[in-house]
C-alpha cells in the first residue's frame, strides 16, 4: 500500500480559449485494473456572485473527459479499465472563466482556478491501492500572446466562368495553442509586397455550445481548416499572398503562399509548415493547354466535342484554354479502329450541339490549337452507297468530320493540327460502283437484267510495300 499525491499547473489560457493534457494511466501489473476518476469542483480566486453575468460563479473550468472530441459532459467521473502491461489516458481541460458581467466592480482581473482529481483503483483480483490525489491549477489571463505562424498555407488559381479568374486560399493552424480569432490575407501584384491587390479578414466564428471554449476546441484549432477566394482578377497579372493569425491584442507572423493550378494538391514539408521563403509561389493565371488521354480498342461516330465536354467538369465554357491536345492510344497492344457509321458522319466529329455556345480562349495570335496526335490508331470512313438505274451513287464517308465554329470575338478562331505515326492509317470511305443493264440484242421483248451498283462499308487496310 502506497500514498500518492501530486500536482501541477495548466498552461496559462486566454479567456475565450480552452486547452487540454493528458493524464496517463500505467498498468504495470499481471492483472486489469478497474480505475475510478473523479473531479471536484473548480475554486476560481478572486470571483464574487457580482463579477458574475447572470450572479453565480461558475463551480466548474477545469474538467476531465475520455476524449477530446466529446469533450465536456455533467458527469464528473470517468471509470476506465486498463489491461496488465497497457496504459489509458484521460484529459485534462481548462476553459478559464471569462463571463464577466459588464461593469464588474474591480474589472475583469487575472486568478488561478483550482481542482483536485482523485484516481481509485481496483484490480480483477479484488486487491486495490490507495487513492491517487492531483491538485490541478490553470490561470485565466487576458493578454493575448502574439499568435504562431499559419501553416499549410497553399492557393489555387483557377478560371470560372462565373468568377473569371480567382485564388482560393487554403490554411490550417498545426501549432498548438495557438490563440486565434481570425486571419489577415493580404494579396499584393507584385513580389515585393507594395502594391496591394486586396487586403481581407477572415474571422473565426465563435462557438455557439456552451461546452466549448468561445473560439476553437480544447487541443486549440487542431483539425479545422480554412478556404477563402478571391475572384474577378485579371489573366496574365502577377500575384503574390501571405497570411498572419490575429487576435484581439496582436499579429502573427507572415506565411507566404505556395501555388497550384490543382486542387487537394499534395504539400512538401516546407509548405506545410509555413516557412515557404518570401514572396512565395506567384499566383499568376495564363491560359493553359488541355491535354487529355483517349484509350480505346474500338470507337463508332466518336464524338470529340462530348469527350471535352465530359473532361471539363460537363461545360461548353473553355475559356481558361487557348487550346486542347488529345492523345489517342489503343487499350492494349493492338491497334485501335475508329469506324463511321454512314456517310454523314466521320471516324472523329467534332460538332457543337444545337443550342451550345462552345467558348474558348486563344494564344497571342488569337488561335485556339486543337492538336489531335494518334498512336497506332485506324481512322475509317465509311463507303459510299452504289448506284441503281433510278439514282446515282452517294458521296464516301469521310474521316474527319469537323465543324466550322463561328468566330468569337471577331477574331479568335480554331486551328487543327493532326498527326500520326506510323503504325496508324486515316482511311476514307471508297465510292459506290456504278450500275448496268444488261439487255439481249436479238430480242428486245425481253426486259433488260438491272444490275445495282456494288457497294464496300470500309476499306481494308492492306501492306503495298509487302
Amino acid at each position: 500500500m502506497s500514498i500518492y499525491y501530486t500536482g501541477f499547473y495548466l498552461n496559462k489560457v486566454p479567456t475565450g480559449f480552452g486547452f487540454s493534457t493528458g493524464l496517463a494511466l500505467i498498468n504495470s501489473g499481471n492483472s486489469p485494473i478497474e480505475y475510478t476518476i473523479k473531479i471536484s469542483n473548480t475554486l476560481l480566486t478572486g470571483i464574487t456572485n457580482s463579477d458574475v453575468l447572470g450572479g453565480d460563479v461558475p463551480d466548474r473550468t477545469i474538467f476531465i473527459s475520455d476524449d477530446l472530441i466529446n469533450s465536456v459532459s455533467d458527469d464528473n467521473s470517468i471509470v476506465k479499465t486498463v489491461n496488465p502491461n497497457d496504459s489509458g489516458v484521460i484529459f485534462i481541460l481548462h476553459k478559464p472563466f471569462s463571463n464577466y458581467s459588464l461593469s464588474p466592480p474591480n474589472g475583469k482581473h487575472t486568478g488561478h482556478e483550482t481542482a483536485t482529481i482523485t484516481v481509485k483503483s481496483i484490480s480483477s483480483l479484488a486487491g486495490s491501492d490507495d487513492d491517487i490525489i492531483i491538485d490541478v491549477s490553470g490561470q485565466r489571463v487576458f493578454v493575448q500572446p502574439q499568435p504562431k505562424r499559419i501553416g499549410k498555407f497553399y492557393a489555387v488559381t483557377d478560371y470560372l466562368p462565373n468568377s473569371q479568374v480567382n485564388i482560393q486560399y487554403n490554411w490550417s493552424i498545426i501549432e498548438s495553442e495557438n490563440y486565434l480569432t481570425g486571419f489577415r490575407i493580404e494579396t499584393y501584384k507584385d513580389a515585393s509586397f507594395t502594391t496591394l491587390q486586396s487586403e481581407d479578414e477572415y474571422i473565426i466564428p465563435k462557438n455557439t455550445n456552451v461546452n466549448d471554449p468561445l473560439y476553437g476546441t480544447y487541443n486549440s484549432f487542431s483539425g479545422q481548416n480554412y478556404t477563402y477566394t478571391l475572384k474577378n482578377l485579371e489573366v496574365s497579372q502577377n500575384y503574390f499572398a501571405r497570411i498572419s493569425g490575429l487576435n484581439a491584442n496582436n499579429s502573427g507572423a507572415k506565411t507566404f503562399a505556395t501555388g497550384f493550378i490543382i486542387y487537394n494538391p499534395v504539400l512538401d514539408s516546407t509548405a506545410y509548415s509555413g516557412l515557404t521563403p518570401s514572396p512565395g509561389t506567384n499566383l499568376k493565371f495564363e491560359y493553359r493547354i488541355l491535354n487529355l488521354n483517349k484509350i480505346s480498342e474500338n470507337e463508332t461516330d466518336f464524338d470529340l466535342m462530348n469527350f471535352l465536354y465530359e473532361n471539363n467538369n460537363n461545360s461548353y465554357d473553355f475559356t481558361k484554354y487557348s487550346g486542347a491536345i488529345v492523345n489517342f492510344f489503343p487499350k492494349n497492344n493492338l491497334q485501335a479502329r475508329y469506324l463511321a457509321s454512314d456517310t454523314t458522319k466521320g471516324a472523329i466529329n467534332f460538332i457543337v450541339p444545337n443550342g451550345k455556345n462552345f467558348s474558348f480562349s486563344t494564344d497571342a495570335t488569337n488561335i485556339f490549337k486543337m492538336q489531335l496526335e494518334f498512336e497506332n490508331v485506324s481512322l475509317r470512313g465509311f463507303g459510299g452507297v452504289g448506284a441503281t438505274v433510278d439514282a446515282s451513287g452517294q458521296n464516301v464517308g469521310c474521316v474527319f468530320n469537323l465543324a466550322k465554329i463561328p468566330s468569337q470575338d471577331g477574331e479568335k478562331k480554331i486551328n487543327y493540327h493532326i498527326y500520326k505515326d506510323n503504325d496508324s492509317s486515316f482511311l476514307v470511305g471508297v465510292g459506290g460502283g456504278k450500275s448496268y443493264a444488261v439487255q439481249l440484242t436479238n430480242n428486245q421483248s425481253i426486259p433488260a437484267i438491272q444490275i445495282q451498283g456494288g457497294k464496300i462499308d470500309y476499306v481494308e487496310e492492306r501492306d503495298i510495300f509487302g
